[in-house]
């Protein structure tokens, strides 16, 4: 029914494509996906109950398309405010061969999004269930653009290790899936010998992926 983009002042023809088809864009200077999520959710005038996020990389395909339509004609049980999706990565032109459920279909007014510095987690107020449907993440970089993407990613996480955890990034067992993805990530970083494992997990990933 709506479509927004919010463009970080890109200098392809993102924004001229838009104007042409008639989608409603903003710009706003990129901090994090968190920062920008966050600023979509209060500034935008989101009109339709539902709202689904995706990134400028992701794309929707036949069965995600097929499952939404299939989900809207239903009516929807007032206590459910989030549904799941399977993500999948693509790496240089290929899919990876698993899928992880995110939360990216959201009831208006029942959603936020966790303030970290990387890999932020949308929370909702009810209950969530999963949908199913795969979204693609077809990212295109090169072999060196992924390393500097791992780089920038891997020095978040070092500083959002090293500073205060906000409350949303307390390490718990029993709290929201952020915080126990924090609490796992504490106790792999106390396990001896994990960098063998890390090793090992890199190689299993190029065979998955055949890399030449």
């Amino acid at each position: 029914e709506d479509i927004f983009i919010v463009d970080s002042f890109s200098i392809d023809k993102t924004v001229d494509i838009a104007l042409e088809r008639k989608i409603k864009i903003v710009q706003r200077h990129y901090v994090t996906s968190s920062d920008q999520f966050r600023w979509m959710l209060k500034k935008l005038p989101i009109k339709t109950p539902w709202i689904f996020f995706m990134a400028q990389d992701e794309r929707f395909s036949d069965s995600l398309v097929q499952k939404l339509k299939n989900l809207f004609a239903l009516q929807i049980p007032q206590d459910v405010d989030g549904y799941t999706i399977d993500w999948r990565l693509w790496f240089m032109s290929k899919p990876l061969h698993a899928t992880s459920a995110i939360l990216r279909l959201l009831r208006t007014g029942a959603c936020d999004v966790t303030q970290v510095a990387c890999n932020e987690h949308f929370v909702v107020t009810g209950k969530i269930k999963h949908l199913g449907g795969i979204l693609e993440h077809k990212d295109t970089l090169t072999m060196h653009d992924w390393y500097e993407k791992q780089n920038l990613w891997s020095t978040r996480e070092a500083i959002q290790r090293v500073k205060p955890p906000s409350d949303d990034e307390k390490a718990s067992l029993f709290g929201t899936p952020l915080q126990r993805k924090s609490f796992l990530k504490e106790c792999f970083l106390r396990f001896p010998f994990r960098q063998i494992f890390q090793n090992r997990d890199h190689t299993l990933f190029y065979q998955l992926i055949k890399v030449d």
